[in-house]
């Protein structure tokens, strides 16, 4: 088995590690903290974080997404470096790039 784990797959810039305490393990981005699901083994975290599934995206994430890139890419005082590449990334990666 591969237990080499994939990058996070909400900000794509977070380092992945595996957690544990004495009943779960699981897999969480010391980036953004976004988490796999609770699994008894490590093996296990490894696997459901690595396969998880696509997200779902509708229209009305992108008209918000790029209403939310809209008002941080427009005003230097909104939103921190990182913000603005995040939300400029998302846009990117549903072909739905910001104009």
């Amino acid at each position: 088995m591969d237990n080499e784990l994939k990058p996070c797959w909400f900000c794509s810039t977070g380092w992945p590690e595996i957690k544990s305490n004495r009943q779960y393990a699981w897999v969480q981005c010391c980036g953004c903290y976004a988490s796999g699901p609770p699994t008894r083994t490590e093996a296990e975290a490894i696997t459901a974080w690595n396969t998880r599934p696509a997200p779902v995206v509708t229209d009305e994430m992108v008209k918000n997404l790029k209403a939310l890139a809209d008002s941080i890419n427009g005003n230097c005082y909104l939103g921190e470096e990182w913000e603005r590449k995040t939300v400029n990334a998302l846009l990117a990666a549903l072909g739905a790039g910001h104009e």
